[in-house]
């Protein structure tokens, strides 16, 4: 009787190791899946502002009376289908894109620039689509993550529901 109820507490421990070890690697891989887009967010919000700022330097250099040479021309062209290449190209943060508009929003304020040389116009645009970027990818502080287990039981949840 002895012996079942040894191999009894050591078929628990087994399975209790083994249950330990499933749940820290699935917890891991889940953190590190969270990560993972999380960064590559962060890395598109960067690059779309990064390409904003570019084609905002260079429209600043048109203005009443300036005169563009060739090259200059083809800057600005260039700059504006990189900004434009960036903004449409968006996977990971595409919902922000399309809920702030911001093609449209930067298209317009930039063919404005163009046809009246109004900068501070511009630039008010530009402020407000950089402001919502950079809220948009920053984490919020106030927000709480779930405790580790909540959120291992909920992702179970959402799994078995598909």
């Amino acid at each position: 009787m002895q012996e079942y109820v040894t191999l009894a507490v050591a078929g628990i421990g087994i399975v209790g190791s083994l249950s330990g070890v499933i749940v820290g690697q699935r917890m891991s891989r889940s953190w590190q899946r969270e990560q993972w887009v999380l960064d590559r967010r962060v890395q598109e919000f960067r690059e779309l502002l990064d390409a904003l700022a570019d084609d905002f330097r260079v429209a600043m250099t048109m203005y009443v009376g300036a005169v563009i040479d060739s090259d200059g021309q083809r800057e600005i062209v260039a700059s504006h289908s990189t900004a434009m290449r960036v903004i449409r190209s968006r996977v990971f943060v595409f919902e922000e894109v399309t809920k702030f508009n911001i093609e449209l929003r930067w298209t317009s304020a930039v063919n404005h620039h163009r046809q009246t040389s109004d900068i501070e116009m511009l630039a008010t645009i530009f402020n407000g689509i950089r402001v919502q970027i950079v809220n948009a990818a920053r984490p919020a502080l106030s927000t709480q993550r779930l405790p580790w287990l909540k959120r291992l039981f909920r992702r179970r949840r959402s799994e078995t529901a598909s």
